[in-house]
Formats: C-alpha cells, structure tokens, sequence
C-alpha cells in the first residue's frame, strides 16, 4: 500500500477524494456495500416507521393440510391462516356441526325418533342403528357426533324437516342467516356431491357459532357416549378429546372429523385455556397423513395460546377518554357548541390482542392511541344530519402499533348550520356502533416518527465519511516525509 500512496502524492498532486479513499480501504467494494446498506435502511424507516414497534406474532409452523386456519372464537380474529380462505372446500362429515345446530334450534331433544330403512341404510360412516328403532333425539344427536354416524344424521332430518330435502332447506336457512355466502348444503351427513361445499371463510362462522351454543359443547365435549337404548358405547373419531388417545390435547372441547376421498382428511377442534376460546380448521389432509390433523391441531392452539390474549374491550376503554369531535360552523343554539363525541360498544366485545400489547394495556405501562379520519377532510362542518357517517375512529397501542378497535363516526344528532334556526334537543351525542374490520378501513398514514429514525441512519453514514476523510489525512501526514525529491537534472559523483 505504501507504494500505492507513494504515487498517489508525487504522481499526481490534484489526487481527489474518491482516489484516496479507495487507496485507504484498498478497495471500495466494502464502502460501497456498507453506504448501500444504510441507504436501504433508510427507506425501509420511510416507508414503514413502524418496523421499529413490536410486531404481532407470526406462526411459524408447517400445516400439510391444504386449507387452514386458527382463530379467535369470541373476537373472530384469524391469527394464522392458509392464503386460500375463499377457495371451495368439501366439508365432508364436518357438515354435522351445521346439523346439530340446526336440530337444537329447530328440534325437541325430548322426541322419540323412529329410524327409517331409509336413514339406516346410508352409506359411510354409520352408528349402525336398526331399521324401527326408537332413540331419543338427544341421544341420537350425541352418537351422531362421536360416531360420526350418516345414518343418525339422516333420521334427524327426516324428524324435523320431514323429509331430507326439507331440513337441507332449513341448513341452507341457517348458512345465510350466518352471513356463509360461498357455502352450499346437499346433505345432513356430508357424503360426496358437487353441489355440497363451503370455504374455511363460512366454516369460521358456523364453527363460531357452534362454540357459542352451549347445548353444542355439551353434546361434542365429550370422550365418548354409551347410546341407552342399544348399549351401544361410540367412542368420539375426535383424538384430541380422547381419554385413550396418545393425541389428547388438554384444553380441546369439541368439534368435528371428517373424511371423504374427495375432500381429503378433516377436522374442525375447538379449544379454551386461559380465558381464550381458539377454532382450528384443518381440510384436504392426504389420507396417509390423517393423523397430522392431531399434530396440527395442538401446534396451532399452542402458538394461539401462548402469543395472544383475549381482552374484553370494556377493561381497555374505561380508561380512555371518549372521541369527542367539534362541528365547525354550527348555529350559535346548538345547546352542546357542535360538541359530539363517539365511545365504542364495549358490552360483550371481546379484542384479540399479542400477549406484549395485552399486558401493557392492562397493567397500565402503555396507553391508548386515537386516530381518526373524516370522511370531508380534516374537519366537519355543520350542517350534520343524525345518522350520517363522519369518518372511522381507530385505537391503538402506543407502544406496539398495534390496532385494538376500529369503528365508525356515526352522528346520533343533528347539528345546525350557522344562521339557521335550531331547535335541538337530546341529552348527549354519544354513538354506539358494532365494530368494523379494521383492514377495510382507509386510514391517514401516522409518520410523525420518520425523521427520528432517518436520522439514525443519517448520523452513520456522516460519521463513518467523517472517518475516512480523517484517516486519509492523517495517512498523508505520515507518508509525505517519505517523499523523494525529484530533480530536473543528475547529480555526478
């Protein structure tokens, strides 16, 4: 190198920056990645100034089946899941949870069911029930479900509905009314047909709610069940609920198997621990693999479990002050100055939440952030009809960025404009609307904290030239006493 510097000074007087550097760090290519690198963090700060807050936990495991997911029971939040959740899944014998929640509305559990030739000579998995058997219907609907009997399930139909066809109907009733908009019944039992399918979107309110309908649980939160009438004992196809199943999981409550060659291996579990009601769906499963289901299953519910809290949103909003909202330009009468104000529905509302935000929120060391946007801008003006929307509210966590509620602005009142006359009554402007999904929502963008972390990478990059400007100077001064004279002419000795 010295030789290098040598010639770099008495070559060449004028050597510019660029040169010197490149001579002192012998070769450029480290600089060139290092001032790359900062250059990329600093766009990564611009773009997402909130990669520096906690992020919400992210499943890391490996599910075969072909469609999944993993979700909050009270708040409905999907906190893992297969990216196909509208895809057309089969849901084999999974369909039972709609028929037993269909006969618990819809039948007498005291009735005697006789059994059809009909209904005992279904194909597939059966309870072997006998042609002119007289069962109870609750106890027909708990074999149903350990069994998975499509025998049992057709006597409850043609019990209720009257016929097949006719209780299908009210299943297909009961889909609608549940909002399960790509999902379409053929049968009570769930055997193979074209026209017989759902998506993991549908089967995530129907599994919802199932858990919410305690008649439900008590029927599928079972290890198995000894039928009264024929003796018989039918242990539950469910492994996680087994008391005799190397695949039990402790905090498993219920749900469904299911299997068809065509819709593969199934299953629909059901889990609480905690103060946490988890579903999983589990589709299509090869069935040489059949038993990962249980594996999946218990991955799923541990990862819920262990990274996410379920938190009634009353604990969080009762210590955050109300929204409150000035209309500019009211008449001079209104009796509240334009004043409205906006508190969420926290009675029964229930937030899914990573463990970190959770416990900050609740012990009290973080707090709640409020953003809103206004549907006309930066402001309201009067005048204001009741019920028009005025924009979105979002709280979050300030110390994670995580989003704990979004709703709507919704004026319960009607704000005058200036000039007009006013008569306005009404005790206060307070708001209660149903939660809206926040990923729907069009929010202002917060980057109040860009320039705090440009900066970061800006003073590096400004030190680390300040660094090689120095250490180039003080490489000059150590070499230019090394520097021969050059003279024009030879000295003889």
């Amino acid at each position: 190198m010295y030789k290098v510097l040598q010639n770099c000074y008495t070559e060449n007087a004028f050597c510019d920056v660029g040169e010197c550097i490149q001579v002192v760090w012998g070769d450029d290519s480290i600089l060139r990645k290092a001032v790359s690198f900062l250059i990329l963090l600093i766009f990564i700060f611009a773009m997402f100034p909130g990669a520096a807050l906690a992020s919400e936990p992210q499943f890391t495991g490996t599910i075969s089946a072909q469609s999944w997911m993993l979700f909050d029971a009270d708040s409905g939040k999907v906190l893992a899941s297969s990216d196909n959740r509208d895809d057309k899944i089969e849901p084999a014998s999974t369909t039972k949870i709609m028929t037993l929640l269909v006969a618990l509305e819809k039948g007498n559990m005291s009735d005697e069911v006789t059994i059809s030739a009909n209904a005992a000579g279904v194909a597939g998995s059966s309870c072997n029930l006998k042609q002119g058997a007289k069962i109870k219907m609750q106890n027909l609907l708990t074999a149903m479900m350990m069994a998975s009997g499509n025998d049992a399930a057709t006597a409850v139909a043609e019990h209720i509905g009257g016929s097949v066809d006719s209780f299908v109907a009210l299943m297909n009733d009961k889909a609608a009314e549940l909002g399960m908009t790509n999902t379409h019944f053929v049968t009570p039992h769930g055997l193979h047909d074209e026209n017989h399918y759902t998506t993991l979107n549908d089967m995530q309110k129907l599994a919802s709610a199932a858990m919410k309908n305690q008649a439900f649980m008590d029927i599928v939160d079972r290890s198995s069940f000894v039928l009264p009438e024929n003796g018989v004992e039918y242990r539950n196809t469910n492994m996680l609920l087994r008391n005799d199943s190397e695949y039990k999981y402790a905090y498993a409550n219920g749900m469904k198997t299911g299997w068809t060659d065509e819709a593969g291996v199934c299953l629909v579990a059901s889990a609480s621990h905690d103060g946490m009601n988890l579903i999983c769906l589990l589709y299509n499963y090869p069935y040489e693999k059949k038993n990962y289901r249980w594996d999946g299953a218990k991955e799923l519910f541990d990862f819920g479990f262990t990274n996410y809290q379920t938190v009634s949103l009353s604990e969080i909003m009762d210590k955050t002050d109300p929204v409150q909202v000035m209309v500019q330009n009211c008449s001079t009468t209104d009796e509240k100055g334009g004043l409205l104000e906006f508190t969420p529905p926290v009675d029964g509302v229930y937030v899914t939440l990573s463990r970190t935000t959770a416990q900050g929120l609740l012990n009290g060391s973080d707090t709640v952030k409020v953003d809103t946007v206004f549907t006309a801008g930066d402001s309201i003006q009067a005048p204001v009809q009741k019920d028009q929307l005025l924009g979105t509210v979002t709280y979050k966590s300030a110390a994670t960025g995580d989003v704990i509620y979004t709703g709507s602005l919704i004026a319960s009142r009607d704000v005058l404009q200036a000039g007009m006359e006013a008569n306005v009554n009404g005790d206060t402007a307070v708001t209660k609307l149903p939660p809206m999904i926040p990923e729907k929502i069009s929010e202002k963008k917060d980057r109040s904290g860009v320039w705090i972390w440009l900066l970061i990478p800006a003073g590096l990059i400004g030190f680390l030239v300040f660094r090689l400007l120095t250490m180039n100077r003080k490489r000059r001064r150590r070499l230019a006493p090394r520097r021969r004279p050059q003279y024009s002419y030879k000295i003889r000795r």
